[in-house]
């Protein structure tokens, strides 16, 4: 345990409608019992995440721990990417997709516990038109249910509200074609999931052998993704079954540029981050992210 460890613990006061604000209280409290350097800062407005980040970082803090969700995370991991301080989460979202990448703690003592052992690992973000993302992106149905899903409503059913919103997109859905070039060779798609790490929309995971940990990215092809193959992607993913068939495919890659006749919304970690046309890499620079 460090002593003199400096903790920047940036907070999103609003994030998962402040239902685990008490988890918060708890790992401060189990924080100060180990250290005294430690800063609590919240976040005002959208975007001030990562000018508290870049703050943190020119007063040389040890950590930074990211107190919200997936959005939060994403927006503080991408001031740290590429620095020598590293990044902790306390999940207060409603999926917490890296909390499950990284096997997290969700009780106050053992995360806090885990955080001020201060043990710093690599990982590797995907990165599409510059953005970062952790764990999982996607252009498509579930990209198009996050760009039009009801905030409010999130707020008071927590995650249900992508179900309802799902549904919605579903009953007047219309699959347009994409293009999507890798290794020179060209294809016409209706659905694109990527995955950076294991898990997707929660615990479910359609892309096992990806991590956070690894250089890659895992790509899942749709070229049809009208009503029917939804169903049946959804009904594989909740069973835990292989998405690939005869018209969708997954492959390991490297990059992927993705040009679509109107510009479409590209789904991170569970925010809309950019719009096509895209192009899909890894970050070169390593994340350095605390962990067990």
């Amino acid at each position: 345990m460090h002593k003199n460890l400096s903790i920047t613990i940036i907070v999103n006061p609003v994030a998962g409608g402040g239902r685990r604000n008490k988890l918060l209280e708890s790992v401060i409290q189990q924080l100060k019992t180990g250290t005294a350097n430690i800063n609590i800062l919240k976040t005002r407005y959208a975007g001030h995440e990562r000018e508290l980040a870049l703050a943190a970082i020119s007063e040389q803090t040890d950590i930074v721990v990211a107190a919200g969700g997936d959005g939060t995370v994403n927006e503080i991991a991408s001031a740290l990417l590429g620095s020598d301080i590293a990044l902790a989460v306390v999940p207060m979202g409603t999926v917490n997709l890296l909390v499950k990448e990284l096997n997290l703690p969700e009780k106050a003592k053992p995360l806090a516990a885990v955080i001020l052992t201060g043990k710093k690992k690599k990982i590797f973000p995907g990165i599409v038109n510059n953005r970062l993302f952790l764990v999982t992106a996607s252009i498509g149905f579930d990209a198009d249910v996050v760009a039009n899903f009801s905030a409010p409503l999130k707020k008071i059913i927590g995650k249900a509200a992508y179900g309802v919103q799902a549904l919605k997109q579903w009953v007047t859905l219309t699959p347009r074609c994409f293009t999507v070039q890798q290794d020179n060779t060209a294809q016409q798609i209706e659905g694109l999931l990527i995955a950076k790490g294991r898990y997707y929309a929660g615990a479910f995971s359609w892309a096992k052998q990806a991590s956070v940990f690894d250089e890659k990215l895992y790509a899942c092809l749709q070229k049809s993704a009208g009503r029917l193959a939804t169903c049946t992607m959804i009904l594989k993913l909740a069973l835990g079954h292989s998405l690939e068939t005869k018209t969708t495919a997954i492959k390991k890659i490297d990059k992927l540029i993705v040009t679509t006749p109107k510009s479409r919304p590209v789904q991170g970690d569970g925010d809309i981050i950019t719009h096509t046309p895209a192009v899909f890499s890894t970050s070169k620079t390593p994340l350095l992210v605390i962990a067990p």
